[in-house]
């Protein structure tokens, strides 16, 4: 029998603001940088509970403005929007509470995948990636698969809002090949949410390695 790697059957009533917002809402506000903000959905919402946000995405073909959603306006001048392609965005230490990458992860190559993630892994991390359900290709210690993006040529891509900024191909892990890529980045714990919202996509908490105490 061949051996898949698919996640359990998706809670259709479960959306992914509707998780987020329950994973945060407990949390003291602080300062949240969404990467791959895309529409802003999850910026807004950290915003109106007193998050601190900074959105940065490579496309501002979805960014809310306050002339095209005055309803907002005061929400969406409250976040700070950045137009950087992740992979180059400064990532101090300290400078944050909380770092999202929603829906991002799974649109990268493998080494941009790894250099992301140790930029991050000194900060709490929530992530949502697609999961491969078997595996088909092995990239040193992980495994997975290789997908094509969306778009026959980079100017293609570029207008396509769900596709890769850049890069023709990503990698999918599967569930196990995920959680060892996030220990090997620096994360000391890797906590999955479950019902997925989706199949074979879902939520992790990511959690740094505790400062050391001193006496």
């Amino acid at each position: 029998m061949k051996q898949t790697h698919a996640l359990p059957e998706p809670d259709e009533s479960m959306s992914r603001l509707r998780i987020f917002l329950s994973l945060i809402t407990p949390f003291k506000p602080g300062k949240m940088l969404d990467l791959g903000a895309g529409p802003g959905t999850f910026s807004l919402a950290a915003t109106r509970l007193g998050w601190e946000v900074t959105a940065v995405d490579a496309r501002t073909m979805r960014t809310p403005t306050p002339e095209n959603d005055p309803k907002r306006a005061g929400l969406i001048r409250s976040v700070r929007w950045v137009e950087a392609d992740v992979r180059d965005f400064p990532i101090r230490e300290g400078e944050y509470d909380l770092i999202c990458i929603f829906g991002l992860m799974h649109h990268l190559e493998l080494g941009d995948q790894i250099k992301l993630l140790r930029r991050c892994s000194s900060t709490h991390t929530l992530l949502t990636v697609r999961v491969a359900p078997e595996i088909i290709d092995r990239e040193g210690s992980y495994e997975g698969m290789y997908r094509r993006e969306r778009g026959k040529t980079r100017e293609e891509r570029d207008q396509i809002p769900q596709a890769s900024w850049g890069n023709e191909v990503n990698f999918w892990h599967t569930e196990d090949s995920l959680l060892r890529m996030m220990r090997d980045c620096g994360y000391s714990k890797v906590m999955a949410m479950r019902p997925p919202h989706r199949p074979n996509y879902t939520f992790y908490f990511c959690l740094p390695y505790p400062e050391p105490q001193t006496l």
